[in-house]
Order: C-alpha cells, then structure tokens, then sequence
C-alpha cells in the first residue's frame, strides 16, 4: 500500500553508506553588501511572549562548519539513527504534511529525488552535529516553496530568548518547548519569506521545521508545529 507520497508503507529507507560532504554557513548581520544579503530589522528591546526575559540580537556574528566523510545508517557514532528509525521517521513527516501540498522534488544528499526522507548523518564532531534532515520543494495551490526538518540529539536545553531568533515561546506540559517566527531574508534582490518552529524535547531532541517562499509560505505555522511535535521525531522513540 502506497501513502500520498507515493511511497510504499514497507520501507521506504535503505541503509548505504557512501562519501559526503557538508558544508554551512550563518551570518548574523543584519546587511552583508558583498553577498547581496538583507536579513529582517531586529527590534530591541522588545518583550518576547512566553520569555521572563530577552537578550540582545547578536551582532557580527559569522562561522562556518564544513567536512566529509562516511555516510550511512546504523552508524556506531550515531547510533540512535538506524535505517528503521530513519524509516519511522520519514514516514512521520510526511503523513503530517497537509494533503493539499504536493511534493515537486525529494530530498538532497544520497536519497535525491526522494521524498521527504530523512538523510543519514553527514558525520558527527564533539563540536558539531549537523542531525538527520529531510527537505522537499512543494507546490501548494500557486504557492511553491521548501519544507525543510532537521533533528539533533543535543541536550543543552533551550535556546536563550534572543531578539531575532524567535517571536514567541510556549512551554508545554511535560516540560517540551516549543519556540515559533516568522521572519524574511533577501539575497541579491530577491525576498524569501519564512516560519520556522523549533522544538526542544525534555529527551534533548531538537526538532527545527521550516517553510519558506519568495511568493508565500507553504506551510503555515500551526502546520509546521504539528509536524515538530509527532512523538516518532523524538530521537528516543521506540521503532
């Protein structure tokens, strides 16, 4: 049997292991002119719903993080994400997707093409973990945009209620927090708008679930916090 996604409801997952490499990098500034990049206006001070108190934005902050190495499931410095876990996950993510939205093209990295899987994890470092990710173009009406999910296993809590890094907070019962934005960014000209939720798990599960657009936004964020709180995203779920 087949779900919306034209997936099979067996495994959709295989575990392989092939060569990666991954490579990010984050600007906090909120003009860059030799990129072209405009970031949204950061207001501050300013009161945070659900935060006792907020930070400053940071200012002039720049890193990168890159490397490679061996990909693939059931990995022994990775071991929460086996190929059956990566499975239940995936499987997850995209039942939660409204049914409306229609899913032009899969996931990047080893699984391209496919749809909305979770990737395995493209090596991991005691100062980074990149997580597992799954992202697709989709077309809502004549909306097309990114739905892109990211999960760590991190167990240093909460971001600090910082300006710019979120609009509000909402603590749940159970001790889950569940931080949500709207934002924007423009890259030569060109405006993306985006939400973005982020779910902090009292088991160090961090869930980041994004859509973005240049003409609208997919997914709106009642959507995306639905599908950062499916228990199968949790990194401690049982398969």
């Amino acid at each position: 049997m087949k779900n919306k996604f034209g997936l099979s409801d067996a495994a959709v997952i295989v575990a392989i292991v092939v060569v990666g490499i991954v490579a990010g990098w984050v600007t906090n500034d909120p003009v860059d002119p030799a990129s072209g990049y405009v970031a949204e206006p950061v207001e501050y001070p300013v009161d945070i719903p659900g935060c006792d108190s907020v930070e400053p934005p940071e200012e002039g902050v720049s890193y990168g993080i890159g490397f490679s190495g061996p990909l693939g499931y059931d990995h022994p410095d990775y071991p929460w994400l086996t190929s059956e876990k990566a499975n239940a996950m995936s499987r997850a993510a995209q039942e939660a997707v409204p049914d409306d939205v229609v899913i032009v093209s899969g996931s990047r990295g080893p699984f391209y093409g496919k749809q909305f899987v979770f990737q395995p994890v493209p090596g991991v470092t005691d100062e980074y973990d990149a997580g597992t990710s799954a992202e697709a173009t989709v077309l809502r009406g004549d909306v097309e945009g990114e739905v892109h999910v990211n999960i760590t296993r991190s167990f240093d809590g909460p971001e600090p209620c910082r300006a710019g890094w979120l609009d509000a907070r909402e603590t749940l019962i159970g001790g889950t927090v569940v931080d949500t934005q709207n934002t924007w960014m423009q890259w030569d000209g060109v405006r993306s708008y985006s939400n973005i939720v982020r779910v902090y798990a009292p088991d160090g599960t961090n869930v980041v679930a994004s859509s973005s657009g240049s003409d609208g936004i997919p997914l709106s964020l009642d959507e995306l916090r639905y599908l950062a709180l499916d228990p199968e995203l949790l990194w401690s779920g049982v398969v």
